[in-house]
């Protein structure tokens, strides 16, 4: 069994610290080589403006909780706005560089009929992670090869 990297939840605490406070070129050291090259400051900021500017400013970061899945850790930073509960997840690879992050406000919960605003970002292969927290289910069993 992996465990998670006692650094795992700091890192993701801190880059949303990071991101309340608008240093985005700052968060862009901690991607992974994939990420920073597709992902400039300017589409992190209008990411982050975008999905947080239904919730106001944000007025505490939560506990962060860290899951292994696969090579890459999960953690799941919660973050208090002034106009209710949102998420931040970020998914880290083995060299603890991030790999894929997401805001979601308002936090989604089962038959809530508001409309949720989603900032996400990720190498192909970890948006699952992000934006499901887990990694996608398939949806049909695989069938088996048929015979001539």
């Amino acid at each position: 069994m992996t465990t998670v990297p006692p650094g795992a939840a700091g890192l993701a605490r801190a880059l949303f610290g990071d991101f309340i406070e608008g240093r985005w070129e700052q968060t862009r050291g901690e991607f992974h080589q994939n990420m920073r090259s597709h992902l400039d400051s300017g589409r992190i900021a209008h990411g982050w403006d975008h999905a947080a500017s239904s919730g106001g400013g944000v007025k505490r970061i939560g506990e962060p909780s860290a899951r292994q899945f696969g090579d890459h850790i999960v953690v799941d930073v919660p973050l208090t706005f002034n106009a209710g509960e949102g998420l931040g997840r970020v998914a880290l690879n083995p060299e603890s560089k991030i790999a894929g992050l997401s805001m979601q406000y308002p936090r989604r919960r089962r038959l809530d009929p508001r409309p949720v605003r989603i900032f996400v970002h990720g190498i192909p292969g970890v948006t699952d992670l992000i934006t499901l927290g887990r990694p996608r289910r398939a949806r049909h069993p695989p069938r088996p090869a048929s015979k001539p």
